[in-house]
């Protein structure tokens, strides 16, 4: 599960060789969950707030609404306070983290 980043956009990142080598890399071990944040990309442009909590919450609805009972979170740029949040306040649904060049050695 990757939280969205500050300026995103789904679609873009998937024409972008460099991001489509990454994210099909992640995707030989791990199902990749990538997704805008509201107000950006393909998302709605209408939200009610742009604050730390309101991107937390968008956050954990996802994760809620896709049903995951435990995941590997990858948190860069904006996407790392709610990586961090949820891997606090939900230890047990968290895999341990591994640092990304693990990704090319099967550990």
């Amino acid at each position: 599960m990757l939280p969205a980043w500050w300026v995103s956009h789904a679609e873009q990142d998937w024409s972008s060789p460099a991001f489509r080598a990454f994210f099909e890399l992640l995707a030989k071990q791990h199902t990749v969950v990538r997704y805008d944040r509201l107000g950006v990309g393909m998302s709605d442009r209408e939200r009610d707030a742009v604050t730390p909590e309101a991107e937390y919450a968008d956050f954990e609805a996802l994760v809620n609404h896709l049903g995951c009972e435990r995941l590997a979170l990858l948190g860069m740029s904006y996407g790392v306070c709610p990586a961090v949040r949820y891997a606090a306040l939900h230890p047990d649904r968290v895999q341990p983290p591994r640092p990304v060049w693990q990704l090319h050695h099967r550990a």
